[in-house]
């Protein structure tokens, strides 16, 4: 089986923990992304809130200030207010970034963690204290319910979410959604379709990453003896390796084995 995230797989693991006796092993990462058109990274850029690389005019990324992002989206800025007008677009809709649905969506929620995170000060809500001598039950948890009031509305203002973010901005117009949180791999695969069919990449979809950046590392789970060789083979195997950086993932190669080569992502080689 193969989770989304480390998260997913916990939930698996605890919930087999009975008869559950396999390996869990983690082959590949992909960080969440910000992915965007060029226009609508140049804004942002030309306020400050976001940065190219030196000495590149059109790069296929920026690097987004979080912090700053988020104060926009507070304040309820449009993208006409923000500038966008100045690159050649009109948009009356506020500033944000798209997500699927934070309750079924590794990406969602993983986005939803680091507005929390940066929300709270860079710390992690604790429980409660509980009071000398009162009976045991559920922790309390007003300080993450809180903070859960604080940044419910940068969620909500995006409305009811999409499913598949990915392919929405693989195919439809950068005005419908400007900016959709995805998986580095997907924009890295949507990039190699690209390069393969005309020989240059996509040079008006590009990546935002945020400065505060989250790895995610999906999980493959053996459920089953026979699962284990899989496993192995995904992990181990240099060209499943190869194949796998193709598909736009970073390779997670455990000590002692051999790495594939003749194959890199851009996450190990933006400059």
């Amino acid at each position: 089986m193969f989770l989304s995230g480390e998260p997913a797989a916990g939930l698996v693991r605890r919930a087999r923990a009975d008869q559950w006796t396999g390996s869990a092993r983690q082959p590949f990462t992909s960080p969440i992304v910000l992915a965007t058109y060029r226009r609508y990274a140049e804004t942002p850029a030309g306020k400050g809130i976001a940065s190219k690389p030196q000495g590149q005019q059109e790069p296929l990324y920026y690097t987004l200030d979080t912090e700053k992002f988020i104060e926009t989206m507070r304040r309820g800025q449009t993208w006409d207010s923000l500038g966008v007008r100045g690159f050649g677009a009109a948009n009356g809709n506020r500033v944000l970034a798209q997500t699927s649905n934070i309750c079924d969506s590794n990406s969602g929620a993983t986005y939803l963690i680091l507005l929390a995170f940066l929300e709270n000060g860079r710390q992690v809500p604790v429980v409660d204290p509980r009071p000398a001598g009162a009976p045991a039950g559920p922790p309390g948890l007003s300080a993450a319910q809180v903070l859960a009031n604080r940044i419910k509305p940068l969620v909500a203002a995006q409305g009811f979410p999409s499913s598949d973010l990915s392919e929405s901005y693989a195919n439809q117009a950068e005005g419908d959604k400007p900016i959709v949180v995805i998986y580095e791999h997907r924009y890295l695969a949507m990039q190699l379709r690209a390069k393969a069919q005309s020989g240059q990449p996509d040079l008006d979809r590009v990546l935002l990453y945020p400065k505060d950046n989250i790895l995610t590392k999906p999980q493959f789970l053996a459920l089953k003896p026979e699962a284990e060789r899989l496993g192995e083979l995904i992990t181990f195997d240099p060209d499943l390796q190869r194949r796998a950086m193709e598909l736009g993932f970073g390779v997670a190669t455990p000590r002692g084995a051999r790495k594939a080569h003749g194959c890199t992502t851009s996450s190990a080689n933006r400059g």
